[in-house]
């Protein structure tokens, strides 16, 4: 039975010289607090019919606050991966834009001025894309 409070731990889920029952099981229990398939209710379900651990008011707010800073984590994550499709994009559609201005008899140097990009850039980007 469990019967000491969370801590904050780093662990060799997946090497296998580290695999043991007890490593396997910590692992598991881990991966049900950090779910983001879980709710709150299924999280604390499963840890006290799964895990044999005692909720009490105290637990469930730790457990509450530990859901909400990995909750918090992945918030940032996606906005951080948003942002840089964002750029991404931009970045594909100033490449395809220079690429038939170029196609359309504009010279490099006028390409490079209207996309504030420099000529380098865009003679790379012709060659790239095999246009030049």
């Amino acid at each position: 039975k469990w019967t000491h409070k969370f801590i904050v731990c780093q662990s060799d889920c997946g090497h296998k010289a580290k695999d043991t029952i007890k490593s396997k099981e910590l692992c598991r229990m881990l991966n049900t607090l950090f779910s983001n398939e879980l709710g709150k209710k299924e999280r604390l379900i499963k840890l006290e019919n799964e895990f044999d651990i005692s909720i009490d008011n105290d637990l469930k707010e730790e457990v509450e606050e530990m859901c909400n800073l990995g909750q918090g984590i992945l918030e940032r994550g996606e906005a951080r991966g948003r942002q840089e499709g964002i750029r991404e994009g931009r970045q594909e559609a100033r490449e395809e834009m220079a690429i038939e201005m170029y196609k359309e008899g504009m010279s490099i140097k006028i390409i490079a001025k209207i996309t504030k990009a420099s000529e380098n850039d865009i003679e790379q980007i012709l060659i790239n894309n095999g246009v030049k």
